[in-house]
């Protein structure tokens, strides 16, 4: 039942896990109250030896989740720029492309419209070289590295001032910390409401998949890299 509460939580977990030669990985997702995230783990993206992973925190629905886990990686692999390595400029467009081909699915009724929105928060690896991860909204990506945290996104809040000085330069407001009084975030994959000046690029709206990227390179003493939304 997607974005309903339930009488009672589900508190059944489902995990997954794989690897090769490169890397291993885990992946668990519980419903509890109600189920709008998703989640995309590829060790091989598009048969390169690049890894990807993904977590996508759905809102007002789980549409816009359940569109991003099917799609992003498949946008993020067709650049150009992903075959040439230039891995944040894949990122960038294909959080940007994955945002406009909803868009066009809702407006050309080929998918069911419910409104919704999802935050992203990517990795994608080249084991023994460098980890690059795009974050668009209040998941997280983290490193552990010889047991200390390092912080691989930061969440993009209506207090944060960057965030809210594109806000109000696109008309928008923030009341009681919220985008117009309604959202916790500030940018995401749909929320097509907050998108509608069309004086305004994708990246300068109210509400953008704009995503901020961060690359950490890889060395000896990185353990782990963990991906999760607050909804788990």
């Amino acid at each position: 039942m997607d974005g309903e509460f339930l009488l009672m939580p589900i508190t059944d977990k489902h995990s997954t896990e794989d690897g090769d030669d490169r890397l291993i990985y885990a992946a668990s997702s519980m419903q509890g109250w109600h189920m709008e995230d998703t989640h995309t783990t590829i060790m091989k993206l598009d048969g390169s030896n690049v890894a990807f992973f993904a977590v996508f925190d759905g809102h007002s629905g789980s549409g816009a989740a359940k569109f991003s886990e099917s799609q992003l990686h498949k946008h993020i692999a067709a650049e150009d720029a992903f075959k040439k390595g230039l891995y944040h400029e894949a990122i960038k467009n294909g959080f940007l492309g994955t945002d406009e081909d909803l868009n066009q699915a809702w407006i050309k009724d080929e998918l069911i419209k419910d409104d919704s929105g999802c935050t992203a928060v990517v990795a994608i690896i080249e084991s023994g070289k460098r980890v690059i991860v795009g974050n668009a909204g209040d998941s997280r990506a983290v490193i552990s590295i010889n047991g200390k945290v390092k912080d691989l996104s930061y969440d993009h809040k209506p207090r944060n001032k960057i965030e809210s000085e594109r806000i109000i330069a696109a008309n928008g407001y923030i009341k009681n910390y919220r985008v117009n009084g309604d959202l916790s975030l500030t940018r995401a994959i749909g929320d097509f409401q907050y998108k509608e000046n069309n004086n305004l690029s994708a990246e300068q709206q109210i509400i953008t998949a704009n995503p901020d990227i961060i690359e950490h390179k890889l060395g000896e003493e990185e353990e782990f890299i963990i991906l999760a939304c607050d909804g788990m």
